[in-house]
């Protein structure tokens, strides 16, 4: 019997007490606390990295940058994203960037000339001498010559081979056979946009036709050659081209926007900036997308939507 006492004694003692208290809790957690945070700071860099790879990705052409150019943009101008993102091709995800860049201040308008040089840019607000210095530049597209152009899109007919063989060759994309509804997806979200493309055009045309001073008319090289002349610029000058189209004049619907707070002309011109249509905003495209970019006629809807907002009943 006491061999038998003895041996439950110690088997007692040799009992591991595994019972989990408060005190114990706080003593582990004193020394392997560090554990614990990195292992939750792993968890989260994971899912972090997860939902960043297989997030969808915007392409270029679905982020729309708008370029302030000068002073004088309130807060409707700065922050009229949101606004903007409604009038685009409908289905569609895109981003809307606006930057202001005061080009009198040297490091902002050394930030814009990367920009340019970088052939970055969708659409730029600036005075008329800004948006003029852009066409003798190169840097705008012709803005009747797209809007020609837009209104005539054709759609892809995707129940013909030649139809997808045509979509194919415009996208650039090497479709697999596996891929055919992928391929059909892609020419029927082709087609919409053009739609929506074809109408904005059609609807700006009738704006500029209905208020023909929203039209900036103008001959590439004017500007360029009468700074040259003056002795503003040095270099050899350009050959003038045909008057053109190239922008949409702000100049009906200023008083407007200043009420709302999109842009405030200078106070007090003096006559040479009067003259050189310093307080005269327009709105231009610029040129550097290629042809087959599919996103490059958003602009338009842009610059409709802001004539509908701000020209009132002079669209009646």
């Amino acid at each position: 019997m006491r061999g038998i006492n003895a041996a439950a004694r110690r088997s007692r003692r040799l009992t591991v007490d595994n019972k989990i208290t408060k005190t114990r809790l706080n003593d582990h957690l004193s020394y392997d606390w560090g554990k614990y945070f990195g292992l939750i700071a792993a968890a989260v860099f994971l899912l972090a990295f997860v939902f960043t790879v297989t997030a969808p990705r915007l392409s270029k052409g679905q982020t729309l940058e708008i370029y302030l150019l000068g002073r004088g943009y309130g807060t409707a101008a700065t922050n009229a994203s949101a606004d903007i993102l409604g009038v685009l091709t409908p289905g569609e995800t895109f981003e809307v960037s606006i930057q202001a860049y005061d080009l009198t201040d040297p490091n902002m308008q050394q930030a814009y000339s990367v920009r340019i040089a970088a052939g970055e840019g969708d659409i730029m607000v600036g005075t008329r001498p800004t948006l003029l210095g852009a066409v003798d530049n190169g840097i705008f597209a012709p803005l009747g010559d797209e809007l020609a152009a837009a209104a005539a899109l054709a759609g892809f007919n995707g129940d013909t081979q030649a139809g997808r063989d045509e979509f194919k060759a415009f996208s650039g994309k090497k479709y697999k056979e596996k891929d055919a509804e992928k391929l059909l997806r892609d020419l029927a979200a082709e087609n919409a946009r053009r739609a929506h493309y074809r109408q904005n055009a059609v609807k700006l045309l009738g704006y500029l036709e209905l208020i023909p001073e929203l039209k900036v008319e103008y001959a590439r090289g004017t500007l360029y050659n009468s700074l040259i002349e003056s002795g503003d610029l040095t270099g050899d000058p350009m050959t003038v081209g045909e008057s053109k189209l190239w922008a949409v004049s702000f100049e009906p619907l200023i008083a407007a926007m200043a009420e709302d707070g999109f842009i405030y002309p200078k106070e007090n011109p003096t006559e040479e900036e009067i003259e050189a249509g310093e307080n005269v905003f327009g709105i231009g495209l610029v040129g550097f997308k290629p042809a087959n970019e599919p996103y490059f006629y958003e602009t338009l809807a842009v610059i409709n939507h802001l004539i509908e907002k701000y020209a009132g009943s002079a669209l009646d």
